[in-house]
C-alpha cells in the first residue's frame, strides 16, 4: 500500500494532462498481440503499475500505439475556431471600415468617439451587400457580421437631420441629379452664396445690442414624423401647437 501510495503522488505531482501520460508510458507498454482474437489481431499491454489501473492507462496506451510511437499531445478544449475563421473575420473589417461616417447632428461629450453611418443603412442590407460583393468561400452569416460589427467597432447608424434649411436641401438634391459639368459649378455657387448669406445674418444678429432671443423647440412634446426641411417641420409643430391650444 505504501508503494501504491508512493507512484500515485508521482503521478499528482505532474502539472499536466501530458505530463502525466508520459509518466504512464514509463511503466507500460504496448505492442500487437500473437494471438488473433475473432479472426482480428488485437494489442497486448502490459502494466508495471500498482493500483487501480480504470481506463485511463488503456487509453493512453493506445493513442500511443495509434500514433505510431508520438509523445502524448494535449487535444481536449482549447480555441478552435479562431484561426479557421480568420480571413472571414478580416474582409468583414475592412468591409466595414470601407464605409465612410458621417457626422451627428447632436453632438455628446459620451459619443465623441461614435462613428454614424447612414440612416438608410443597417447590419441586413450590409450583410446582404457583403455576401454580394464576395466570393462564396468569403461569404458570412448575418449572425457573424453582426457580432463583428458590435464586438469591434462603435458605430450607429444616423437618423435624418432635422432643421435643414429647404434651400440647402433644394441645391443638394438638384446638384446630386444634375450631369452637367456647367450647372454643377452654376448649383454650387449658389449654394456658396446662400451660405456666405445666413451666416452673414447671424452674425449681424450677434452683434445687435439690446435684442433679446427667445427660441423654444416643440417637437418632444407630440410624436412627429422624421422630417429634415425646417419650413415642413415648422408648419407641422404648428398645427400641432393649435390643435393643442384647442384641445385646452
Amino acid at each position: 500500500m505504501q508503494m501504491i501510495r508512493k507512484f500515485y503522488e508521482k503521478i499528482y505531482l505532474c502539472s499536466n494532462k501530458v505530463t502525466q501520460d508520459n509518466f504512464i508510458l514509463k511503466f507500460s507498454s504496448i505492442q500487437e498481440a500473437k494471438r488473433k482474437k475473432n479472426g482480428k489481431r488485437t494489442k497486448a499491454m502490459k502494466y508495471y503499475i500498482l493500483g487501480d489501473k480504470g481506463a485511463k492507462v488503456p487509453g493512453v496506451l493506445k493513442r500511443f500505439y495509434e500514433s505510431g510511437g508520438q509523445m502524448p499531445v494535449e487535444n481536449r478544449g482549447g480555441d478552435r475556431n479562431t484561426y479557421k475563421f480568420t480571413a472571414k473575420k478580416l474582409s468583414v473589417q475592412w468591409f466595414i471600415e470601407s464605409f465612410k461616417g458621417q457626422e451627428s447632428q447632436y453632438c455628446r461629450s459620451k459619443n465623441m468617439h461614435r462613428v454614424y453611418l447612414s440612416a438608410e443603412l443597417n447590419i441586413r442590407k450590409m450583410w446582404r451587400i457583403y455576401n454580394e460583393s464576395h466570393e462564396p468561400d468569403l461569404q458570412v452569416k448575418q449572425h457573424f457580421l453582426r457580432n463583428v460589427f458590435n464586438k469591434y467597432y462603435n458605430i450607429g447608424f444616423g437618423t435624418p437631420r432635422t432643421d435643414v434649411c429647404s434651400t440647402c436641401t433644394e441645391i443638394g438634391e438638384r446638384l446630386k441629379a444634375e450631369k452637367d459639368v456647367a450647372n454643377k459649378n452654376q448649383f454650387i455657387i449658389e449654394k456658396r452664396i446662400h451660405r456666405l448669406k445666413y451666416k452673414a445674418f447671424y452674425r449681424i444678429l450677434q452683434e445687435a445690442d439690446g435684442l433679446l432671443t427667445i427660441s423654444f423647440d416643440c417637437q418632444k412634446n407630440q410624436a412627429l414624423p422624421k422630417f429634415p426641411d425646417q419650413s415642413g417641420l415648422l408648419l407641422i409643430t404648428v398645427d400641432s401647437l393649435v390643435s393643442t391650444i384647442l384641445l385646452l
